[in-house]
């Protein structure tokens, strides 16, 4: 059983790093990556990840809402928020 990942980040380059070395693991599969925070908790609800991981500075969100309603919509997503210093 694989653990499907959604990516969260604003910046691509973030995104398409963590994506590449998230394909490397046989165990794991991305299923999805968004760059705009206004489609995070849709897609987080329709695609049913097992984990989502979300940036802090993601356009068009505010990080603790998108948390509290992903959480809120589905339990069993485990969400890891990345902070940016």
């Amino acid at each position: 059983m694989k653990i499907k990942v959604l990516i969260a980040d604003h910046q691509k380059l973030n995104s398409d790093g963590v994506k590449a070395i998230l394909n490397n693991e046989k165990n794991i599969e991305v299923i999805a990556v968004e760059n705009n925070g206004n489609n995070i908790v849709s897609n987080a609800l329709k695609l049913k990840p097992d984990i989502v991981l979300l940036n802090t500075r993601m356009p068009g969100l505010d990080v603790l809402e998108a948390t509290k309603e992903i959480i809120s919509g589905n339990p069993k997503i485990k969400i890891i928020i990345l902070s940016e210093i």
